[in-house]
C-alpha cells in the first residue's frame, strides 16, 4: 500500500510561524496586518486540494487562490464557500459563466478577457468580482504599463465590475539578486498609482509569493500568497523553523539474497561486490521517486551545475537512501517504474516494513492517497 502522509501538527505549526512573521511587521493606517492568501494550485501543492483548503480554513485562511478552472469548481463542489481567486486569466465564455454561477473572483488578464466578460454580463443584472493583473515582467498574464490608458478608458465604460483586487507575480524572487525583485515591485506600484489617479478602484493589492514573503516584507502590501512556504519546502534558505511537510510511504513486499556478482535492475546498473541482503518496495518513478521538480525551472548555468552535481555523485559513488522502520538503507541498481530495491544487509527488516521517503508532495502522484495525521 502506497500513502503520503501530512502531520497536521507540522502544518499548523508551519501557518502559525507565517501568522508570527507577518505581525512582526508594519500594518497599515488602521492597524489591519496583511492578509494571507491560500494558495492551493497544484492539488493543495501536492497536499490534497479539499483536504488542504479545508484545514487551512480551519486555521484562519479565509482567502484562497488556485491556478484552474477546474480547482475553482472542485473546491466549491466540497462545500467552501470563502472567497475563492482564479489567479490565471481566461477569455474562454463557457469557463467564465462557469465562474460566474459559482461566485469565484475572475482574473483579469487581457483585453480579450475583458471583451468575453463583458458579452456576458451585459445580459446579467449582478455584477462580478474580479480582479487585476499586472505583468511587470513575467510576461505569462497581465496588462503591461503601456496597457493602462485602454485599460482604464474600458472600465470607466462599464459598472459591471467589481474590482476586489490587483496583483502581479515576481518570476525571480528566490534568487539572491534582488534587483529585478525591486524592478517589478516599482512597476507595480507605479502601475497602482496611476490607477488610482485616474479613479480606478484597485481593491487589495498582493505580489508576494512565498519566496518574496520570506525575503521581502517592505512589499508585503495588503496580501501575500503564500504557497511552498506552509509546506517549508522552500527555494530560499528555510531559517524561520519551517518544518517540512509530508513523506510517502510503502511497505516491503519481498525479501531476498542477492549473491556477489549478480547485478540489479534495469541494464544491469549495479553489481552486487558481496553477498547481499535486498528487500523490494512496490513504489518507483511512477509515483514521484527520484524526479527532479525544479529541473525545469532553471537557467542554463544551473542546468549545466545540476549535470556537474550529478557527475560528481557517479563519481563519488554517492547512493540514495531511504528509511526503512528508522533504519537507513541504501537504494540499488536505477529505480524502476513499481518497485524499488534496497540493500537491508545486517538489518532487522521484515515482510510489511514501511518505507519512508522524503518527497515534495508535487512530485507524488495525485492517485496515491493522502492522509492527514
Amino acid at each position: 500500500m502506497k500513502v503520503y502522509r501530512i502531520n497536521k501538527k507540522d502544518l499548523k505549526h508551519n501557518i502559525n510561524i507565517i501568522k508570527k512573521i507577518l505581525k512582526k511587521d508594519i500594518s497599515d493606517d488602521n492597524g489591519n496586518f496583511p492578509k494571507i492568501i491560500g494558495v492551493v494550485k497544484g492539488n493543495g501543492y501536492g497536499l490534497g486540494q479539499v483536504e488542504f483548503s479545508k484545514f487551512l480554513i480551519n486555521n484562519g485562511i479565509n482567502i484562497l487562490a488556485v491556478s484552474s478552472v477546474e480547482e475553482a469548481i472542485e473546491l466549491r463542489r466540497a462545500g467552501i464557500d470563502k472567497d475563492i481567486m482564479l489567479l490565471a486569466g481566461t477569455a474562454i465564455k463557457s469557463d467564465l459563466k462557469k465562474l460566474i454561477e459559482n461566485e469565484i473572483i475572475i482574473s483579469i488578464t487581457s483585453f480579450d478577457d475583458i471583451d468575453s466578460l463583458y458579452s456576458i454580463l451585459d445580459t446579467k443584472k449582478e455584477k462580478c468580482r474580479v480582479q487585476i493583473k499586472i505583468d511587470t515582467g513575467f510576461n505569462r498574464y497581465g496588462f503591461k504599463y503601456e496597457d493602462l490608458d485602454r485599460l482604464i478608458e474600458l472600465l470607466k465604460e462599464n459598472n459591471k465590475l467589481d474590482i476586489v483586487g490587483t496583483f502581479s507575480h515576481f518570476s525571480y524572487s528566490y534568487s539572491g539578486k534582488e534587483e529585478y525583485t525591486k524592478k517589478q515591485f516599482n512597476l507595480f506600484i507605479n502601475c497602482i498609482e496611476k490607477l488610482k489617479k485616474n479613479n480606478i478602484n484597485t481593491g487589495m493589492l498582493h505580489i508576494c509569493n512565498s519566496s518574496a514573503f520570506l525575503k521581502y516584507p517592505e512589499m508585503y502590501l495588503n496580501a501575500v500568497r503564500i504557497g511552498s512556504a506552509f509546506l517549508g519546502r522552500l527555494q530560499v534558505k528555510n531559517i524561520y523553523g519551517l518544518k517540512k511537510i509530508g513523506k510517502l510511504y510503502s511497505n516491503i513486499t519481498e525479501i531476498k539474497l542477492a549473491k556477489k556478482g549478480d547485478t540489479i535492475g534495469y541494464s544491469n546498473s549495479e553489481k552486487m561486490k558481496k553477498d547481499t541482503r535486498i528487500a523490494i518496495a512496490q513504489i518507483g518513478y511512477i509515483d514521484g521517486l527520484n524526479s527532479g521538480k525544479y529541473n525545469d525551472t532553471f537557467k542554463f548555468i544551473d542546468k549545466i551545475r545540476i549535470l556537474k552535481n550529478s557527475l560528481i555523485d557517479i563519481i563519488k559513488d554517492k547512493h540514495i537512501f531511504y528509511m526503512i522502520d528508522g533504519k537507513k538503507c541504501k537504494v540499488l541498481g536505477k529505480i524502476g517504474m513499481n518497485h524499488v530495491i534496497l540493500d537491508i544487509t545486517n538489518k532487522d527488516v521484515k515482510i510489511g516494513d514501511e518505507v519512508e521517503i522524503d518527497i515534495s508532495p508535487l512530485s507524488v502522484n495525485s492517485k496515491i492517497r493522502r492522509e492527514y495525521i
